[in-house]
């Protein structure tokens, strides 16, 4: 994505919609026409540039919302792989205790001092390793069964972003390099979070992400 700083405002054209997230203020808004209705008869999200898009936006703010510079999030690539198919045979004790305590954590975190502070206290990205030997390692299937198994027996489903949290905090301080990814509905506005290494999905299923539009990619 294009860098807004975690203090800024990332956006994203979702169903005709420019859909905000307010890191700083934990909240999500979105202009209250269809977007596309000012874009020069452009369609938006695939054929305008980019900072055509986040000018137009920009004049349709409130002035005090528009000085804070939204930036348009990049989105990461498309998945096409998911871990849980390749981690059904696996044991996931190797790293399960660690991942429920990353969950707890993060929210207990989010809870208390809210999305910015919270998503500063996530570890840098490790360094790019080679992508087949990202899929094959024996560590990250192990990952992909201990979800498959928090999720099967905990209520996590409303708590996506506990998850996608603790899975990218737990690999990146092992030197992988996952990326974090909240997306979003614009009709009826639903909101999720997923964590993908390049596009191998991590924490989902493909069909649980597929519609929604990236709106913040860390």
């Amino acid at each position: 994505m294009g860098e807004p700083g975690l203090a800024g405002l990332s956006f994203c054209i979702a169903d005709g919609k420019a859909v905000f997230l307010d890191i700083a203020r934990d909240r999500y808004f979105a202009l209250p026409a269809d977007f596309s209705r000012f874009a020069t008869g452009r369609i938006p999200h695939l054929a305008a540039d980019s900072d055509e898009i986040v000018a137009v936006v920009e004049t349709l703010l409130p002035s005090s919302i528009a000085a804070r510079h939204p930036s348009l999030c990049t989105p990461p690539p498309a998945v096409t792989h998911e871990i849980v198919d390749r981690a059904s045979r696996t044991s996931p004790w190797l790293c399960l205790p660690a991942l429920l305590g990353r969950i707890l954590f993060y929210k207990l975190l989010l809870r208390t001092v809210g999305l910015d502070r919270t998503l500063r206290r996530l570890s840098p990205r490790g360094a790019s390793v080679d992508c087949g030997e990202r899929y094959s390692s024996e560590h990250l299937v192990t990952v992909g069964a201990a979800i498959s198994m928090l999720k099967r027996y905990m209520p996590l489903a409303d708590q996506c972003l506990p998850v996608a949290l603790a899975v990218a905090d737990y690999l990146r301080r092992r030197g992988w390099a996952p990326q974090l990814v909240l997306g979003v509905m614009a009709r009826p506005f639903r909101a999720h979070s997923w964590v993908q290494l390049d596009t191998m999905l991590l924490t989902d299923r493909i069909e649980a992400v597929r519609n929604f539009t990236p709106i913040l990619v860390l």
